[in-house]
């Protein structure tokens, strides 16, 4: 939940902490921890020193981006909110077009060809797996309380 670190850490407060929020997909664990290829910026936050971070950056050939606990905690659920929220969309979309005898995967690859929108999540079928994703769209949802949130626990739901 947000706001974990800030009633964890004064327990330990000889202790320094840092948080690396990692997004891995179930299927591409390996791939994603140890390739080189670029899927975004490297997340750090707490008290890691200088030498610590330039250590992380190499390693996962990445660039380092410092934040607070908060804000880490923030981006980790922000950033599989966005994936939910998409695959949601398409999911509607794909429903609809089912329910209309329209070729939804026609339609969903004609939108997703636009570069502004890209190709990832966009083939059936359209569920909000993992371990990861239900629950931190759950925790936003609660902590925003937000109807459009609301909506996509309800797909997962469903």
């Amino acid at each position: 939940p947000i706001g974990y670190f800030d009633e964890t850490l004064p327990r330990f407060s000889k202790m320094k902490f840092g948080y690396i929020p990692e997004f891995l997909r179930e299927e591409f664990i390996h791939y994603d921890t140890f390739s080189l290829h670029d899927n975004g910026d490297l997340v750090y936050s707490g008290s890691f020193p200088a030498t610590v971070i330039d250590a992380l950056s190499f390693f996962y050939s990445k660039k380092a981006v410092m934040v607070s606990l908060r804000e880490a905690e923030i981006i980790k659920l922000a950033h599989n909110g966005a994936i939910s929220a998409r695959l949601a969309y398409f999911s509607e979309i794909n429903r609809y077009c089912k329910e209309n005898d329209i070729d939804g995967e026609k339609i969903i690859n004609i939108v997703t060809n636009h570069k502004r929108i890209g190709k990832e999540y966009n083939k059936p079928p359209f569920k909000i797996g993992g371990k990861c994703l239900p629950k931190d769209i759950i925790t936003l949802a609660s902590a925003f309380k937000s109807n459009f949130l609301n909506s996509i626990v309800n797909l997962i739901n469903k």
